[in-house]
């Protein structure tokens, strides 16, 4: 995975498809290097998660952009960048307006769906995910992102593993077994082979 995040219409659907995909049979990810916001949503419903050296997780938490117009004679909006609260590190929130209240209800129910995919998706007690999260002792400092050994330790992904390694351990866990017909044409084309040379 490589993705900033996006757009969280659409997101709570497809993170509950690979949800019931990995009760299936095991889903794998690999972030190189970033599962950020939407992204991190949609990879903790994976049954691994696997982070390669220098890639970043987190950023868990969501963001609006909203805008309020101005008098007429100014020609234009203002614009204003509100978080969750409990992602006040994903992106500072300047504005405290009371208007900005309805705004955040709207931000903090779509959170509350994203806290509770993650915690689901990675075993974390939803009561704990907050603090878990946070960067500061305040559970309303959540919403960063984290390299390596910061995602293990807060139970974001399972392990560090170059590209290289996860492909091979991946490929080795589910590559078909040989037929056995298969295995007899091969000893019967290597002894072949052995009569063919002597």
């Amino acid at each position: 995975m490589d993705c900033p995040g996006g757009m969280v219409l659409g997101i709570e659907g497809a993170a509950q498809a690979i949800a019931a995909a990995a009760a299936i049979k095991p889903v794998h990810v690999l972030v190189n290097p970033l599962a950020a916001s939407a992204a991190y949503w949609l990879a903790s419903q994976a049954t691994e998660i696997t982070i390669t050296p220098g890639a970043l997780v987190g950023s868990i938490g969501v963001r609006l952009t909203a805008t309020s117009p101005q008098d007429t004679d100014n020609w234009g909006d203002q614009w204003f960048e509100i978080s969750s609260s409990h992602a006040r590190a994903k992106a500072p929130d300047p504005a405290t307006e009371a208007g900005m209240a309805e705004l955040r209800r709207s931000l903090d129910e779509t959170e509350a769906l994203f806290h509770a995919a993650v915690a689901a998706g990675r075993g974390i007690d939803p009561a704990q995910l907050t603090a878990q999260l946070s960067v500061t002792d305040d559970p309303q400092d959540g919403g960063a992102v984290f390299g390596p050994e910061q995602g293990i330790a807060r139970g974001l992904v399972d392990q560090l593993e170059n590209r290289d390694a996860f492909y091979a351990r991946v490929m080795a866990a589910y590559a078909p077994a040989p037929r056995p017909q298969a295995r007899a044409f091969a000893a019967l084309a290597a002894a072949a082979q052995a009569r063919a040379a002597t």
